[in-house]
């Protein structure tokens, strides 16, 4: 079987499946919702393929060369944050150790208030949302990404509202861990993509 056509026809099954389109028939229906013809769907899947082909190209050895030369881009940051719609909604949730932000913030969250913990009045009806994650640094939020370990920030504007967050810990990218050099082979197709673009000339002739 053509490699291209077996991608493409994986490319199929993993929309379907992110969608929950489990037959043809509900298919039909959400390229009609979303406007496309089968021709149409079949053209962007093809071409999702072919991206993820010349992407695959700069994994291994182009990866791991991206990797040595970017590590700041690949370190894991342990962190917390909350965003809410008003600044002002969390300024509370600074004010202390950055230790114990993550105590402060769920507790302020928590419906039942605990003595000795700032709490922000009438949070429930805030819009606050409390996240905390140790993932590689360029899946954090935006504001995060460049903080040392044992820093805080915000309240900053963020996603439409605002955002205050630590970092707890930042580790070094370990160049073994596949999610790392996952990372990077995507970060190095990228790169060549930007220089790509940075090079082109392109010119517009009207007849």
């Amino acid at each position: 079987m053509d490699l291209l056509l077996l991608d493409s026809l994986n490319g199929v099954g993993g929309t379907r499946r992110r969608r929950g389109l489990t037959g043809r028939a509900r298919t039909l229906d959400w390229l009609a919702e979303a406007g496309m013809s089968e021709e149409a769907f079949w053209s962007h899947v093809k071409t999702q393929a072919l991206i993820g082909r010349v992407r695959e190209r700069f994994a291994g050895e182009s990866a791991r060369r991206y990797l040595a030369e970017h590590p700041d881009e690949f370190t894991v940051r342990r962190a917390a944050w909350v965003t809410g719609p008003r600044p002002e909604a969390l300024h509370a949730l600074l004010d202390g150790p950055v230790a114990e932000f993550t105590d402060r913030a769920t507790t302020a969250l928590l419906p039942t208030r605990h003595a000795g913990h700032p709490a922000v009045a009438g949070a429930d009806d805030l819009g606050l949302h409390f996240e905390a994650s140790a993932t590689l640094t360029p899946r954090l939020p935006e504001p995060l990404r460049g903080l040392p370990a044992g820093a805080a920030i915000g309240p900053v504007p963020y996603g439409g509202g605002h955002m205050a967050g630590v970092v707890y810990e930042v580790l070094p990218p370990d160049p073994e861990a596949q999610e790392v050099l996952n990372a990077a082979r995507d970060a190095a197709f990228q790169a060549w993509l930007d220089e790509r673009r940075r090079t082109s000339d392109i010119r517009w002739f009207w007849l």
